[in-house]
Parts: structure tokens; C-alpha cells; sequence
């Protein structure tokens, strides 16, 4: 294997697992066309911005202002880990509307509605969606039960982008160390294979809007779905709620999604949907003829990892994603895809994270799908130290 540098990085584990080949990812904006963008070689330095803004943003420290849950990021050399077995049971299922508990919640006016430690502190994340008044039938955080799924530890984390009010919508957190202009972040997360549809009812090979019911089949074809967002990153929001511009998104986003690929090879594949900037299109692609799809990771434990990092005097962005098995072999999917920064943002840094988001309304859920999944064993840290998956499966090893 391979760093984005193309250096040679040791394999985590040398027996007992068989290498993931490289997995087909792509990067667009919203529904993907447009012309392409591409990088290679080594980042460029990061001047100072010219001229100056009139208040720079500080140099972001590598130390979070944060009472964090377990002392992992400290024995592993992380900036931040999240295991969420030092977390109480949490479940905000049942929200209110006429007590203004639905929607987003944030820590500034709900502090008591947020994840606690588990000896009642203050926790790490300060914000999260709900818009369903039902009952959960587990814990949003919780102990593995029934059909709920554990990576390691004692817990884990759901969300539920549909309607069985499972998980919050979004769960999100601040960066406590005032953000990064180079970064990484790392989970691990268990996704059904029943979550995307194989068909919806009433369309003709689309998924794309309306609300349609979603059936799975199992063995059948997913079908083309618009939209399903994996998670949020978000740059000068300066607290857990991006007041700046509005009460999710700060002053650029982008937002990573999982979508059906219908070219070949067809299934599962993530992009970037970045905010602001030509769409780059489908034209990112694995960096060996190894392809495959997400599709065989559905309904087992995965890792993520996602690398940002500013460029051109921070008026640019550039990406790169690894996919790991749970043995810990890495597949790298994205390798330095340059996005632009909107002009409100440049020479900012990036400070906020959330999971979830909506899928668009391309579907609803059907009876024989489930719209919740769970995460476990979140990190955050400087891009500058490495990548966070081969250090993280050796200390877990």
C-alpha cells in the first residue's frame, strides 16, 4: 500500500486477513456533471493570506479544550478520540415541538439534552437533529442489544437519517482546539445493506425526489438514489452552531455522500458534494484497476478516513479518503482531490464535524428497509502526524 504521497506504509497486520481491493470513488457536487478538478504531487506551503483579512484566524492548537471521555487520544497520540463507552446511555427520542425540543438541538440553549460523561460532566458533542416524536426502542447511545451493533467496547452510537427516530438525524461536535487547516478523522461505522433501496415504488429507475417508498431486495441491484449524507465538515463556524451563516452550515461546507454508481462498475461508491466551485463530476477515480464497490461492506463493521487540508493560500482544498476492512487494510479511494474554498471562508480553518444529514427526500424507508446505523471509535487529528487508521488498528490490536 500507499500513502497519498505515494510512499510505501506498512500494512497494519501481515496474516489473518485478505486485502480489500481499491474501491471506485468519485467526487461531485449534488447530483455530480460538470468539469473535472485533480491534484497530484506534494501540497503546496501555506502562505499567510494576501492581503491579510482584517481579524486572521490564530494558528489552530493541536490541545482540545475539552473534557474528553477516556484518555485514548492521550495513550494513542491523538488529538481526539471519542469510544462512547465513557458516555452515559443517551436517548432524546420523543421531543416535543410546542416545548421547541425538535429540530437542531445545541449545547448554548440545551445543554441538558446533550451526551453526558458518564460521571454526569459535560461531554464533547453539542449538537444533534431530531424531528420525529416517537419513542426509540434503544438507546441512541447504548450498550449492544437486540440487533444493536458494538465494534469494540462497551457502546456505540446510532443515527437515523429516517423516520424510526433510532438515532438523531446529525450528531455533532465543535473542534476544541479552534480548527485545522490540515486534518484527519477517522470512525468506524456499521451500515445494512437494507438502508438503500433496490427499488421505489412508482418510478422507472430513479430514487431522485418525491418521497417515494424504498423496498430492499436482497441479491437484487440498488437502484439509483440523489442523495445520502454521511457526514458534515464545516469551516468557520467558530462554535458547535455555525451562527455566522446559519445554524448548520458555516462559511464553506462539504459533505461526503454515499451514492449508486449505475456506470461500472455499478453499486455503492462515496463522493464529495462540495459547497461553492465548479462540480468536479465523476471523474475521481481508485488509483489502481482494482475496483470495486462499497456494496460487500454493507451489514459488517468498516473504517473511514478522511484527509483535509488546505492549499493555495488557503483559497483551495484537498481530499483524501481511505476505506479500511476490520482487520484494518486500507484502500485508498480518493488520492488529492482539489476542491475551491467559497470566497467567504478563504484563509479560515475547519471546526466543525457531524455525522448524518438527510438523504434529500430521494425515498422513504419501506418495511423492508432500515433507515439507522451506528459508529464507534470517532478521532480527530493533525494531518501533519499521519494517517490515523494504521496507528489506530496497531493500538487495538
Amino acid at each position: 500500500m500507499t500513502d497519498y504521497t505515494g510512499k510505501t506504509i506498512p500494512r497494519v497486520f501481515t496474516t489473518g486477513a485478505v486485502l480489500l481491493p481499491t474501491l471506485l470513488l468519485s467526487s461531485c457536487l449534488g447530483g455530480g456533471g460538470g468539469g473535472g478538478g485533480g491534484g497530484g504531487g506534494e501540497p503546496e506551503p501555506i502562505p499567510d493570506p494576501a492581503p491579510p483579512p482584517t481579524s486572521p484566524t490564530p494558528e489552530p492548537s493541536s490541545s482540545w479544550n475539552v473534557q474528553q471521555s477516556s484518555n485514548k487520544a492521550e495513550l494513542w497520540g491523538f488529538d481526539f478520540v471519542e469510544e462512547f463507552d465513557g458516555l452515559e446511555d443517551w436517548d432524546q427520542s420523543e421531543c416535543i415541538w410546542y416545548h421547541n425540543q425538535c429540530g437542531n438541538r445545541y449545547d448554548d440553549r440545551f445543554p441538558e439534552l446533550m451526551p453526558q460523561l458518564a460521571d454526569g460532566g459535560k461531554g464533547p458533542w453539542g449538537y444533534f437533529s431530531v424531528w420525529n416524536t416517537n419513542a426509540s426502542a434503544e438507546p441512541w447511545i447504548g450498550p449492544a442489544s437486540g440487533d444493536r451493533q458494538v465494534w469494540r467496547g462497551t457502546k456505540s452510537a446510532t443515527i437515523d437519517i429516517g423516520k424510526s427516530n433510532r438515532g438523531p438525524s446529525r450528531l455533532g461536535l465543535y473542534f476544541a482546539n479552534g480548527g485545522y487547516r490540515d486534518f484527519r478523522v477517522f470512525y468506524m461505522v456499521w451500515i445494512p445493506a437494507n438502508m438503500y433501496p433496490t427499488s421505489c415504488e412508482g418510478t422507472e429507475g430513479r430514487c431522485s425526489g418525491g418521497g417515494p417508498i424504498g423496498t430492499y431486495t436482497e441479491g437484487e441491484p440498488y437502484q439509483y438514489f440523489a442523495s445520502w449524507k454521511f457526514n458534515t465538515f464545516n469551516m468557520q463556524c467558530e462554535t458547535v452552531n455555525c451562527s455566522l451563516v446559519n445554524d448548520t452550515y458555516g462559511l464553506h461546507h462539504t459533505v461526503p455522500q454515499i451514492k449508486q454508481y449505475n456506470y461500472t462498475p455499478n453499486g455503492l461508491i462515496i463522493v464529495n458534494a462540495n459547497r461553492g466551485g465548479p462540480a468536479p463530476g465523476f471523474n475521481g477515480r481508485a488509483i489502481d484497476d482494482g475496483h470495486t464497490t462499497l456494496n460487500s461492506s454493507m451489514g459488517q463493521w468498516w473504517g473511514v478516513e478522511f484527509h483535509i487540508r488546505n492549499i493555495s493560500n488557503d483559497t483551495e482544498y484537498m481530499m483524501d479518503i481511505w476505506v479500511y476492512d476490520k482487520e484494518g487494510y486500507a484502500s485508498h479511494v480518493m488520492f488529492e482531490q482539489v476542491f475551491p474554498i467559497n470566497e467567504d471562508a478563504q484563509g479560515g480553518v475547519w471546526d466543525q464535524f457531524f455525522f448524518g444529514g438527510n438523504n434529500a427526500n430521494s425515498w422513504n424507508w419501506g418495511p423492508t428497509m432500515q433507515s439507522h446505523y451506528y459508529i464507534d471509535d470517532f478521532i480527530v487529528d493533525g494531518g501533519e502526524k499521519g494517517q490515523i487508521g494504521p496507528r489506530y488498528f496497531e493500538a487495538i490490536r
